[in-house]
């Protein structure tokens, strides 16, 4: 754990968080975005969308699992053409 906390943790990459931020919004678009953010609708998106993003990769696994034999297909097929 201290590893991670080291190298990944909120101390560890919260300049480079900042300056991502800066370079993709403006000031003024960042106040919108907390202002969004601390309204219900916006407390509940922060809860409720990593746990959609988490559906939605699992359903894609799923998907891709059930059709993997069509993916080698196509695989294999594009091997003699290198």
């Amino acid at each position: 754990m201290a590893f991670l906390e080291r190298h990944i943790g909120w101390y560890a990459v919260r300049g480079d968080l900042y300056e991502m931020y800066m370079q993709t919004f403006t000031e003024e678009e960042l106040k919108t975005i907390n202002d969004f953010y601390i309204t219900t609708t916006g407390q509940r998106v922060i809860v409720i969308v990593p746990q959609l993003v988490q559906e939605r990769n699992r359903l894609a696994m799923q998907r891709l699992q059930q059709n993997i034999g069509e993916l080698q297909a196509i695989m294999s097929a594009g091997q003699g053409h290198q």
